[in-house]
């Protein structure tokens, strides 16, 4: 008989092991998963801009937005070359605007 509840026991505390690392796996991003997101979000960000720039109701003002929204995302991103490439053109768009950076 105590054999028995030394081998429920046994099951018991590895189902509950066994919750506690599924609760950790569920509640953690890898780092990859995070990246690709923060990546997707800059080329968005960028297929908004460019559609801003075609578009006949935009101004120079909301250009200048979306270029500082596109940089952001680079930054949020990481991505250091996109990042001042996308500084440069707000910087640019902002003056074409009037908008002092």
């Amino acid at each position: 008989m105590k054999a028995v509840r030394y081998v429920l026991l046994a099951l018991v505390v590895l189902y509950v092991i066994y919750s506690i690392n599924e609760m950790r796996n569920r509640n953690s991003t890898p780092a990859s998963s995070v990246q690709e997101s923060n990546d997707k979000s800059a080329a968005s960000a960028v297929r908004q801009y460019q559609t801003m720039l075609h578009d006949q109701h935009s101004t120079q003002v909301d250009v200048c937005v979306q270029a500082g929204l596109v940089s952001s995302a680079y930054l949020q991103a990481q991505d250091e070359m996109n990042y001042k490439k996308w500084k440069a053109i707000q910087k640019s768009d902002c003056a074409r605007a009037g908008v002092p950076q």
